[in-house]
């Protein structure tokens, strides 16, 4: 249910968390809509009561076409694809979490930074590190969004999984970029 802020468009309207309709175009991938949205008044870095952008919830949906309309639509610019939510992750954090390989590299080749730090200090990359999610990692990788060389150095395990078998992340990225390369690396 949606209720009018004031006198104004339905651009402006938004429900009880503050999200308006360009949120609920991103997080369904509505590209066509979300452009339509921004073309009449809509704001691309909207926030709702959790400090989310319309771009966080197509990143972290992997809605690569809402995206990439919420990018390089003119009302968007010259911002980088970087707001923060109350949390501190910006939409590279929600798409690396969530192994949405595709809108993360979209990001990546529109500014967002790779080293941007959420509240609890952690980047994007090792966030997606966090999840095991390394086919992403690797992805970003080989497609020279993120230089190999990059740094995954913890001094904490991040799962359960990494603790109860002593593999640190440094130790499985390393694993799984060896193993990939066909050497005798063992863990």
């Amino acid at each position: 249910m949606y209720a009018a802020v004031g006198p104004g468009p339905l651009t402006e309207w938004v429900d009880g968390r503050r999200r308006g309709p360009l949120h609920y175009a991103a997080s369904h991938g509505r590209a066509p809509t979300c452009l339509w949205l921004m073309e009449h008044g809509a704001h691309a870095f909207a926030r709702d009561l959790d400090g989310r952008a319309p771009l966080h919830l197509a990143a972290a949906e992997g809605h690569e076409d809402a995206l990439r309309a919420l990018l390089n639509h003119p009302a968007a610019r010259p911002r980088r694809p970087d707001p923060v939510d109350r949390l501190g992750r910006t939409p590279l954090h929600d798409a690396c979490w969530r192994a949405q390989k595709y809108t993360a590299e979209a990001l990546l080749r529109n500014g967002a930074s790779v080293a941007a730090r959420d509240a609890q200090g952690f980047t994007p990359i090792e966030r997606a590190s966090q999840g095991r999610r390394t086919a992403l990692v690797e992805y970003l990788t080989r497609q020279q969004i993120i230089p190999l060389d990059y740094n995954l150095t913890f001094t904490q395990y991040h799962t359960y999984d990494e603790h109860k078998v002593g593999i640190g992340l440094e130790t499985a990225i390393t694993f799984f970029f060896c193993k990939e390369q066909q050497s005798d690396f063992v863990v």
